[in-house]
């Protein structure tokens, strides 16, 4: 997840090694000074991008992501590989909590998540 240069919200993926990526990208600007919620859910092929509750875009031609036997970072790291962006290390912002589920999350549940922290 990042907010790319245009101050919309991004869900990606990347292939093995430094392999391909997939993103899918929220309609709406988010660099507005107020809190948002995002979630990204990957199921075989699948990717689903939710900002604020609502369903914001998916993709259905997602190829199984790289396998990551490690550590999450949150709030650094560069986006210079992924398409149009800058070579960014760091985001300029702030981060309230950070989740990693074992399961992708329905539609209902996402709602429920955004509706509790309201």
């Amino acid at each position: 997840m990042y907010v790319g240069g245009d101050g919309k919200p991004r869900f990606g993926l990347q292939g093995p090694g430094n392999g391909f990526r997939f993103t899918v990208t929220g309609p709406t600007r988010v660099d507005d000074g107020r809190w948002h919620h995002v979630v990204g859910t990957y199921v075989p092929g699948v990717m689903r991008f939710y900002v604020d509750g609502r369903l914001a875009g998916e993709r259905v031609d997602a190829t199984a992501p790289f396998v990551y036997d490690g550590y999450w970072r949150v709030g650094r790291e560069s986006l210079d590989a992924w398409p149009g962006e800058p070579g960014v290390y760091g985001f300029t912002g702030e981060v309230d909590t950070a989740r990693v589920w074992y399961r992708a999350l329905d539609q209902t549940a996402v709602e429920a998540l955004y509706a509790q922290g309201r």
